[in-house]
């Protein structure tokens, strides 16, 4: 009896913390922004409901499901990640108008399953497959995903976030949201991480950016000197968004997830949890490794930059198990341009439109790990965006046959004559061969590169003519 009274006691409590979902089913609900957890995690956490009710006053309809609603309603003994993507599904393509848009996951993969996919035996979790529509013949997504990836387990009370984003989403404009910081380090000769990845990026954004570089090998005294404390000092500044590039530590053996950024800056969890940039919070970009499938699988520095109550980050790109440098800077280049030109200056419309640009593995390999209904600074207007160089300017075609055996054509075509570089690299982004190197007339060209001296694997052709570049993945099997 006992048992009874508490089990009654305990649903009447979460039946008064948020509403009830009477039918999930029921064709007249309606919501374009919806928040699932636990209804633990729900009772436990009222900033959960401020955060739906900061949306529907600026101009959403929002829904609060737990976990338990869904697997009751849909649950029949299928993978509890597809019972949650029938869910969602449902719900885009039945529920009333306004259409799904953005989905928030709160909790980490132990409390709202993540699709746990693998590549070379390396587990990684995604959050793409919940919004993929596998009907369509390209890459579909059909709404935003975004996660805070918090689980009971780690023994700390879940922060609010809620105050971060309405603190964000509230500030004045400042110059803070027209900054940029790049941050890069080259721990080895032959992975140049400033040249190759760091500074194109840097060109993307138009001239009323400031672009801050904060590159590890630069010498002392140079503008773009990067160190730990010109790290710490940018962050505190306020930026719209912070990219670093290089290698973190520990990995492998040592550590699932990255714990720092570079042995030489040393930014870690410990420096990102004393920032005071307020609401002046960047949209962060790390590097690999940051959020795995295990329970305590998220990255100390990637947490931090979330959790800290005075600064760090108001949203994270987290990438899961392997990512290849060249595959996360064509994906990052994407980002950035969306970021700064998505016109329902929404993280979640970004965060879609850039998947669907990325046919590839690496697109599953990253998560939104944030709100993905975050509205973005007013300012970031398309019509302030440069239009972008027509793809005809320099075009890499591909190269055949892929996958290959010893030896593969590379072809490109150029529309005027122009210096370019045409090299190859493997997936640690170190340069295995150099085709071109010089000046090439107007037209299609092709070329051989034979690779029987590499190893069986996944390379990276890269094409740089003047300030474009493009990049197209090879598979090499012996």
């Amino acid at each position: 009896m006992k048992r009874a009274t508490g089990l009654l006691l305990s649903l009447i409590c979460l039946a008064f913390t948020f509403p009830a979902v009477a039918d999930l089913h029921d064709t007249a609900n309606s919501a374009d922004y919806l928040i699932i957890s636990s209804s633990e995690i729900i009772q436990q956490n009222e900033w959960i409901t401020e955060l739906a009710d900061w949306r529907d006053d600026h101009g959403r309809v929002s829904m609060i499901v737990s976990t338990e609603e869904i697997f009751t309603e849909f649950g029949d003994g299928t993978p509890l990640d597809t019972t949650l993507k029938e869910f969602l599904h449902y719900a885009y393509n039945n529920w009333q108008e306004p259409q799904l848009k953005d989905v928030f996951i709160i909790g980490h993969h132990d409390v709202v399953p993540s699709h746990v996919g693998s590549l070379n035996d390396i587990p990684f979790i995604s959050d793409y497959y919940y919004s993929w529509d596998e009907s369509e013949p390209v890459l579909s997504l059909l709404f935003g995903v975004g996660r805070l990836p918090w689980s009971p387990v780690w023994g700390v009370p879940l922060f609010d976030y809620a105050a971060k984003v309405i603190a964000y989403e509230s500030a004045d404009h400042g110059d803070w949201q027209n900054r940029v910081l790049l941050i890069a380090d080259r721990p080895t000769d032959h992975l140049n991480w400033v040249g190759i990845y760091a500074d194109p990026l840097g060109d993307l954004f138009p001239e009323e950016f400031d672009v801050e570089k904060n590159y590890a090998d630069y010498p002392l005294g140079h503008p773009s000197h990067g160190s730990h404390q010109t790290v710490i000092e940018n962050l505190n500044i306020g930026c719209f968004l912070t990219a670093y590039f290089g290698l973190g530590g520990p990995t492998g053996s040592d550590s699932a997830v990255i714990s720092y950024w570079s042995n030489t800056l040393r930014i870690d969890s410990s420096a990102v949890a004393d920032l005071n940039n307020d609401e002046r919070l960047p949209v962060v970009i790390g590097m690999m490794a940051d959020i795995t499938p295990e329970p305590g699988g998220v990255s100390p520095l990637l947490w931090a930059f979330l959790s800290n109550p005075h600064g760090g980050s108001i949203a994270n790109i987290a990438f899961s198990g392997v990512a290849f440098v060249m595959a996360t800077y064509r994906y990052r280049e994407t980002f950035f341009q969306e970021l700064i030109s998505s016109p329902e200056n929404s993280l979640g419309n970004v965060w879609k439109q850039t998947a669907a640009s990325h046919e590839s593995i690496f697109r599953e390999q990253n998560l939104l790990i944030g709100d993905p209904g975050l509205r973005l600074p007013d300012h970031h207007l398309a019509s302030d965006i440069p239009e972008p160089e027509l793809p005809h300017s320099i075009e890499l075609l591909g190269n055949y046959p892929n996958p290959f055996n010893s030896t593969t054509t590379i072809r490109y075509r150029l529309p005027n004559s122009a210096r370019l570089t045409l090299s190859i690299y493997n997936v640690e982004g170190q340069e295995v061969a150099k085709l071109v190197d010089g000046p090439v007339s107007a037209g299609e060209h092709s070329i051989q590169w034979s690779a029987v001296e590499q190893a069986s694997g996944i390379y990276f052709v890269t094409l740089k003519a003047g300030g474009s570049m493009q990049t197209h993945k090879m598979v090499f099997l012996k």
